[in-house]
């Protein structure tokens, strides 16, 4: 019955984008697997830029520690949801092709779930570059393309999880775009980025690339 629950949660949240990823943001298994990504790459007092930003609660997060944050999305749902929960952040709308910054403004740039779902990633992955300082990170987060149904089920055993943060977990092997790590790997080898470096999270079934300026 949790499980039927939880999915019908889902399927109602669905209808409203920023809802959905304020709820998914609410998730342990989430929420951590963001911190995990990140936490190698911030250092506090740290100029970040994250691109696709959702409703803003991942970069809210970073500005709590200490960082000056800023964050883009293309949505104006997604901005209105983020722009409603006061915080030092800078929220704007733009294409991620056309990030409205200057060269080499940010220590680090990071995307989630973003890479995956846009028509020219090299386009987007040499624009964080250009807004990158040097001796800056760049870093996206994806599923990867072994994210598979078997890995979905194992770690769900594994840690017990049911109801709608099972299903959450199901609907991004389901409906999210997977990554190759070595096509992933070599557009940010392409963009002259150095120092690549990957990482993976939830059991594998995510990825992160991060290269340096």
């Amino acid at each position: 019955m949790k499980n039927i629950i939880g999915h019908l949660q889902l399927i109602w949240l669905m209808k409203s984008p920023p809802a959905l990823f304020s709820r998914l943001f609410e998730l342990p298994w989430y929420r951590d697997m963001l911190e995990r990504w990140c936490e190698p790459l911030l250092t506090p007092h740290a100029s970040v830029l994250e691109v696709g930003c959702a409703g803003g609660d991942f970069s809210r997060l970073l500005a709590e520690r200490s960082m000056k944050v800023s964050g883009i999305d293309r949505s104006a749902q997604m901005l209105k949801k983020a722009k409603q929960t006061p915080s030092s952040v800078q929220f704007k709308q733009a294409d991620a092709t056309q990030l409205p910054f200057p060269n080499q403004h940010f220590d680090v740039v990071l995307a989630a779930s973003l890479i995956n779902i846009v028509d020219s990633p090299r386009a987007v992955l040499n624009e964080m570059k250009r807004v990158c300082r040097e001796g800056g990170t760049v870093s996206v987060l994806v599923p990867s393309s072994s994210f598979s149904n078997a890995d979905v089920k194992r770690y769900l055993e594994t840690t017990q999880l049911t109801g709608f943060s099972a299903a959450a977990l199901m609907m991004w092997h389901c409906m999210g775009r997977k990554v190759n790590v070595d096509s992933l790997h070599n557009d940010f080898k392409e963009c002259r980025m150095t120092n690549i470096a990957t990482q993976t999270l939830l059991g594998g079934m995510i990825v992160t690339v991060s290269g340096h300026l």
